[in-house]
């Protein structure tokens, strides 16, 4: 196996990979055995908060417009774009 075909960074720790150990393990290439077994805890760690998250209770959306909407006027009434001519007219 090249050196091209593998990258140069332990994928955990970042580390420089030396040449005649290193562990590939699912798809990902590790210094040692320790750093994938620290990759492999995080992950699933990070797998399992978002399930705790989704069985806590949803809070109530806010009742009115959202706070990125400005508010709008009624049609016909102050603030609206018309031209002169138009309101003349009318």
């Amino acid at each position: 196996m090249g050196r091209g075909d593998r990258p140069a960074n332990c994928a955990s720790c970042n580390k420089r990979l030396s040449r005649k150990s290193w562990y590939y393990r699912h798809g990902k290439y590790y210094c040692t055995k320790r750093c994938w077994t620290k990759d492999a805890e995080k992950a699933a760690q990070e797998a399992a908060a978002p399930k705790a998250d989704a069985q806590a209770p949803v809070a109530a959306a806010p009742a009115g417009p959202k706070a990125d909407q400005p508010a709008q006027a009624p049609p016909g009434e102050a603030g609206t774009t018309t031209k002169p001519a138009e309101q003349a007219a009318s």
